[in-house]
């Protein structure tokens, strides 16, 4: 497991909404990290491998982020997020030979791939209207954030609609 970050901000949102696992059918919760305007993203050579100093540097993009297929997240994270997103944990994936942070099906345990929650029209976190949005639930962490992650969706739309901003 790596500890290099490539994203990182003062402080960052818990979101949690409500959608049906695609095993077993029923409503569960499902987790995901918001990073706020101020975050900044590493760009640059080293920004997918080892970090190097010389050929990127830190961004700010001035929008809001959503962050997934997160690979590392430091302890003071982890622990926050045993707390608030019980669900969302650390799992083993054949499918991409790594580890990342996913949500599991709160009753048959299977894990709700970040594909179908993040990059799809119209699911957890792709939002198509206000009134879609309006469901997910946001809580503000006071707490710096660094993690490494794989996925990010700069600017999502409809973010305002979200409650708890």
């Amino acid at each position: 497991m790596t500890e290099e970050i490539n994203v990182r901000a003062p402080f960052y949102h818990v979101a949690r909404v409500q959608c049906r696992c695609w095993r077993c059918g029923k409503a569960t919760s499902v987790f995901a990290i918001a990073l706020p305007p101020e975050h900044e993203t590493l760009i640059g050579d080293g920004a997918h491998g080892r970090q190097d100093p010389e050929t990127e540097s830190w961004q700010c993009p001035g929008v809001r982020a959503w962050i997934f297929h997160i690979e590392y997240l430091p302890l003071e994270v982890r622990r926050r997020l045993r707390v608030m997103a019980p669900l969302f944990r650390r799992k083993h994936s054949r499918t991409t030979a790594g580890a990342y942070w996913t949500n599991h099906c709160a009753h048959c345990g299977a894990s709700q791939g970040d594909y179908f929650l993040h990059c799809e029209p119209d699911v957890a976190f792709m939002p198509m209207s206000a009134q879609a949005a309006a469901p997910i639930r946001l809580e503000r962490v006071d707490q710096p954030i660094g993690a490494y992650a794989c996925g990010q969706a700069q600017d999502p739309p409809f973010f305002e609609a979200l409650s708890g901003l």
